[in-house]
């Protein structure tokens, strides 16, 4: 019999599968980093992973939107910065805070964005 629940009858089937969801999310922040290639080219992610080093260097802590001026172009699928941000976190450029601030871009919504801490930011120099 086909049911939508699990043997409980309390948690619907397929809808809390952690491991699931960690793949999904993998798949779709590669999905918007080659979509992001098509539409701006194929250096995309170099000079995306530039703008978040230039970011890094002069600003103390960041989430996306602050990397966004130093890109120099504007993508259609503004999603693609994301999976740019950790592969520049695991090089040790940024590090995640644990904190996350109000998107001000109109087309977020406000959403929550991430916050990052510089490596790369010298407070002497910077």
């Amino acid at each position: 019999m086909l049911t939508l629940f699990d043997e409980t009858k309390s948690v619907p089937v397929g809808h809390y599968d952690a491991e699931m969801a960690r793949r999904k999310r993998d798949e779709g922040m590669a999905r918007a980093e080659l979509g992001a290639a098509e539409h701006i080219g194929d250096d995309w992610n170099e000079r995306a992973m530039a703008a978040v080093k230039t970011a890094a260097r002069v600003m103390k802590y960041l989430i996306v939107e602050d990397v966004w001026p130093f890109v120099g172009d504007e993508l259609r699928e503004g999603r693609a910065m994301e999976p740019v941000m950790q592969r520049a976190a695991r090089a040790g450029i940024i590090q995640a805070t644990g904190n996350y601030r109000t998107s001000a871009r109109v087309s977020c919504h406000g959403n929550p964005r991430a916050e990052y801490k510089s490596l790369l930011f010298d407070e002497v120099g910077g």
